[in-house]
């Protein structure tokens, strides 16, 4: 593919490659791009940054924000902030680095109103794996009139505490089955997805779609991360999930991208799980897990 050469006076024209021009405007314009380099680097404005203050705050962010909401707030391509998590290299543009710094963190506890979509996501999958509407009311807290509304979508946005409600109820009953048969015939009849066709990272992203051909889950039992590391065919609930990779990414050589592949999940949902691992472990106070085998040079 032929490329386009760049215009005429100007850096790039000079240092081209295929047809470098020397006249004078593109001389010019190269010595000026040389010496802005040059003072940006006395003055402490090089174009690129040290990637780790931005990642730490990505990490943040990815507790309560999708990575494409954080993309659209700092008026980014979804695309650089996904191989920033994944890649995760040493150093970033600059002005990437400011626009992500500039994206404030989002307390839950401050908000009082968010999104539908995960509750209502949320809901079907437990439909989709035959419980009951009054035991998912139960463990919710939630009227079973307040369940039909969520499920049919009446409200766009819901307060934090229904969505909490939602998410306790999520995480009681995700890894179990039950005998619901009307539930199960409306979940098939509208396509609903289970637990296993949503990245805990995407359910709650509106742009997101699940992987449909997820089939419900059975009960892992004890052990289940190190069964699966054993390589038995096991569901993994989260805390068994975050097990996993803890392990693999503290004592394997995997990327994450090859991680996430062997859980079924995305390198990206990987590598912000990794991150949030450390993070909490360094708020406890307790040993931060670090990638031994990458930094052995394994």
């Amino acid at each position: 593919m032929t490329r386009t050469l760049a215009p005429h006076g100007t850096a790039n024209r000079y240092s081209s490659r295929t047809d470098p021009c020397r006249c004078e405007p593109c001389t010019h314009a190269a010595s000026r791009a040389a010496l802005d380099r040059k003072v940006a680097q006395q003055s402490g404005r090089s174009k690129r940054v040290p990637s780790g203050p931005v990642l730490a705050h990505l990490a943040k962010l990815t507790e309560s924000v999708p990575v494409g909401q954080i993309a659209l707030a700092a008026a980014a391509p979804r695309s650089s902030l996904s191989r920033l998590l994944v890649e995760r290299r040493p150093t970033i543009s600059r002005v990437l680095a400011e626009k992500i710094l500039a994206v404030k963190v989002v307390d839950r506890s401050t908000m009082s109103m968010v999104s539908s979509i995960g509750a209502q996501r949320r809901l079907q999958a437990l439909y989709a794996l035959g419980h009951w509407r009054k035991a998912i009311a139960e463990a919710s807290g939630l009227t079973p009139q307040t369940i039909s509304e969520l499920l049919r979508g009446t409200w766009t946005r819901i307060t934090v505490e229904c969505d909490d409600a939602v998410r306790r109820a999520y995480a009681l009953l995700s890894m179990s089955l039950d005998n619901c048969e009307r539930n199960l015939v409306r979940a098939r009849r509208e396509h609903w997805a289970p637990p296993l066709a949503w990245d805990e990272e995407t359910i709650d992203d509106a742009a997101a779609l699940p992987a449909l051909d997820a089939v419900p889950p059975a009960p892992a039992g004890r052990d289940a991360a190190t069964r699966f590391l054993l390589g038995e065919s096991v569901v993994l609930d989260q805390a068994a999930r975050r097990e996993v990779i803890v392990y693999l990414m503290e004592w394997s050589p995997r990327s994450p991208v090859e991680i996430g592949a062997q859980l079924e999940m995305s390198g990206e949902a990987v590598s912000r799980q990794w991150e949030r691992i450390k993070a909490r472990a360094r708020e406890a106070g307790e040993r931060v897990p670090c990638r031994r085998l990458a930094l052995a040079g394994v």
